[in-house]
């Protein structure tokens, strides 16, 4: 892959915007070129959060080509890191990544969120809802896990390699949903009582849009989570979701129990104004100042 990326012809152009979560940044760029990196993440299989360890990298992590093909594609990224002029971030944790990946600083934009075609109202029925890929970092073993012991209902929406496993250990109160499309995904989502999210997240635009639906969030309290929810408190009541402290069954299910302490103590006001934070329209807005300050400083020649 980025042996690929560097393929592309780009010299014709004068402001190269990449989109990257793994090699899109190694991109050529010729003398005065302006390279804008967006980064949704320093990639997983190469920087894991040291909390994932091998989860990020498939539990391949112990082979000697995998740790030989990794250190080679380590010296490729931040090389390619060095090429670029100005790093954008899509949450505060990536940001922090991207200093301990690449020593770089990088600004905040938070990722869009559709709410035109969001319903808000839905009534709510009987089950809870995990939306993920079915990958490991993602960790849906352990809400799986959790609610084995607390025999609720379970939707999980999403696929990936590990559906079959999780699959064949799933408890009788769980179903797997798969793929949806757009419209049965949001009906799906503001149905809920709530979504469950057990992964350390970069960002996570699913517990934005259960937010925009009116559905609150039970979401681990490390990376992107804990900057799109309000925990909901007897002296916060317009929070819009409960953190757990810890990934692990039992603080998934502690989670799940304190959300149903409160009841209907949360509020559908409260759920989409913290989601409207997250607004297209705004994205575009802070989007394009930023690229034009990029420019601004690279004519100037004051970019860090």
């Amino acid at each position: 892959m980025p042996f690929a990326f560097r393929d592309l012809t780009l010299r014709s152009y004068e402001i190269i915007i990449s989109s990257s979560h793994a090699f899109s940044k190694c991109v050529k760029k010729r003398a005065g070129q302006l390279h804008i990196c967006y980064c949704h993440t320093p990639s997983r299989v190469l920087w894991p959060p040291p909390s994932e360890g091998s989860a990020s990298t498939f539990g391949l992590s112990r082979t000697l080509p995998v740790r030989i093909a990794a250190a080679f594609l380590r010296r490729v990224d931040r090389a390619a890191a060095r090429q670029v002029d100005v790093f954008f971030a899509n949450s505060r944790f990536t940001a922090a990544r991207i200093e301990a990946a690449y020593s770089r600083s990088a600004r905040v934009i938070y990722p869009p969120c559709d709410l035109q075609d969001v319903p808000l109202d839905l009534p709510k029925q009987d089950y809870y809802v995990c939306v993920s890929r079915l990958v490991p970092y993602k960790r849906v073993d352990l809400i799986l896990e959790a609610f084995r012991r607390l025999n609720r209902r379970l939707v999980i929406v999403g696929d990936g390699p590990m559906r079959p496993l999780l699959e064949r250990n799933r408890p009788p109160a769980v179903t797997f949903a798969g793929h949806l499309d757009r419209r049965k995904y949001l009906d799906t989502l503001g149905r809920a009582r709530a979504i469950v999210h057990g992964a350390l997240e970069d960002f996570g635009i699913a517990l934005v849009e259960s937010q925009a639906c009116g559905t609150p969030v039970i979401a681990f309290r490390q990376g992107g989570s804990s900057e799109t929810l309000i925990p909901w408190t007897t002296e916060n009541p317009d929070g819009t979701g409960i953190l757990f402290a810890e990934q692990s069954p039992d603080s998934v299910a502690e989670a799940v129990s304190r959300f149903e302490s409160i009841g209907s103590g949360f509020r559908l006001s409260s759920l989409r104004r913290n989601a409207e934070r997250f607004s297209r329209s705004r994205f575009v807005e802070e989007f394009r100042a930023c690229v034009g300050s990029a420019i601004s400083s690279w004519n100037g020649r004051t970019l860090p």
